[in-house]
């Protein structure tokens, strides 16, 4: 990480950075106000194990809300944590 800051800061401060173009087809994009709606869990919905991880990583943030679903009339908020595990 200290190696990485040494190399890039510099590069910062004079705007040299070179960007990279991404592939939109492998990520999503939402607005700000389509963001509660694509936060929701919806309990009787099928979904993979990968695709419900991949919702509940994308919105664990500190200080933001995350995933939620109702059961009941309640509300309840989901966060996930994953961590690598080397053997």
């Amino acid at each position: 990480m200290v190696d990485l800051f040494r190399n890039t800061y510099p590069k910062l401060r004079e705007c040299k950075l070179k960007g990279c173009p991404q592939n939109l087809e492998k990520g999503s994009f939402h607005k700000a106000d389509e963001l509660e709606h694509a936060s929701r869990i919806n309990l009787d919905m099928m979904y993979t194990a990968r695709e419900l991880l991949n919702l509940l990583r994308a919105k664990t943030f500190e200080g933001h809300s995350g995933c939620w679903f109702e059961d009941n009339g309640i509300r309840y908020e989901v966060r996930v944590d994953i961590r690598r595990v080397d053997k």
